[in-house]
């Protein structure tokens, strides 16, 4: 961390992730991140969607989609962009997912991800409890 105040960055890491103030935070409307919020009587209440959201994501998908690389941020942007322009109507989705299968590839590409002969390592990253563990046990 380049901090100059360790201290203070650590406290902010800390009151950002906290638990119960995600949890409350999520009542209000935020996306939930941590299994026992959306196992959380109050969350269900306030968010009805979250119980069938979680279900979905626990049995289907991968609940965390944000891969540890640095193109991140352009797939996060592709994904957005061609995401917005279908729910807008300007394309369809399959137009959409179309345009972020490309534009992701390319960038993947850029990125050194695609060479023959390649010995990429197994992508172990996915872990069900990340969120709900303490900041110190994060990786």
């Amino acid at each position: 961390m380049d901090s100059k105040n360790k201290e203070a960055a650590w406290l902010f890491v800390q009151w950002i992730t906290h638990k119960e103030r995600l949890r409350k935070a999520c009542i209000g409307g935020n996306p939930a991140v941590r299994h026992s919020t959306f196992q959380d009587p109050e969350y269900q209440a306030a968010q009805p969607w979250g119980a069938d959201l979680y279900d979905y994501m626990v049995r289907t998908a991968n609940p965390d989609e944000r891969i540890r690389v640095p193109e991140w941020a352009e797939i996060s942007e592709i994904m957005g962009l061609h995401g917005n322009r279908a729910w807008g109507g300007e394309i369809t989705a399959e137009q959409a997912l179309a345009a972020m299968q490309s534009e992701m590839t390319a960038a993947f590409k850029r990125g050194g991800y695609y060479r023959n002969g390649a010995q990429n390592p197994r992508q172990l990253w996915r872990d069900l409890a990340y969120y709900d563990r303490n900041p110190a046990d994060w990786s």
